[in-house]
């Protein structure tokens, strides 16, 4: 299964199209001799902003992929820049702990929780959009993806984690009994 948020933050859009015409009347206009240097550098500041805001939200998506192999969910996360792309995520969800929706509340949880984990954030748009946080062990060091899932996405990955919930029980489970019988 693949998923590819749509852009719909309109807010960096607005912010990005405000730098640039700052950086054009900042650029263009004739003001007294001994303040042009002040303006030409917010101009000149203002355009690289408003360059850098556009190339890295508008030609930058990121595509999450499910796929299985060995009983198991792995999950990718494709990070497409113009037309290349290249994977900057994957794991197996067996090692996923959790999955929640992020905000500012389940982010504090989350860094009391699990003590200041790694936050990779993965969603196509910053300032809207309701996020997800998924929740996994690398080398015992929790880790936490930022992404933007649809329903059918969230469906899939919380299908995965109670599976593997109810298989690490049933393990449990049958621990101690060898233990007895060792």
């Amino acid at each position: 299964m693949k998923y590819s948020p749509k852009k719909t933050d309109l807010k960096i859009r607005i912010i990005y199209g405000a730098l640039f015409v700052l950086a054009v009347f900042c650029m263009l206009f004739n003001f007294d001799p001994s303040i042009k240097v002040y303006f030409s550098s917010v101009g000149l500041l203002s355009l690289v902003s408003s360059l850098y805001l556009f190339i890295k939200l508008e030609f930058t998506t990121y595509e999450y992929i499910l796929i299985e192999r060995n009983d198991t969910l792995d999950f990718y996360v494709n990070k497409i820049v113009g037309r290349r792309g290249n994977y900057v995520c994957y794991f197996p969800l067996s090692d996923a702990l959790e999955l929640c929706e992020y905000t500012s509340e389940s982010k504090a949880r989350l860094k009391e929780q699990y003590k200041n984990p790694l936050i990779y954030k993965y969603n196509q748009n910053v300032l809207c959009g309701k996020r997800y946080a998924l929740v996994f062990e690398n080398d015992n060091l929790p880790c936490v993806i930022v992404i933007e899932p649809n329903d059918e996405l969230i469906s899939h990955i919380e299908k995965e984690l109670s599976r593997q919930k109810e298989i690490k029980s049933l393990d449990n489970l049958e621990t101690p009994d060898t233990k007895a019988e060792e």
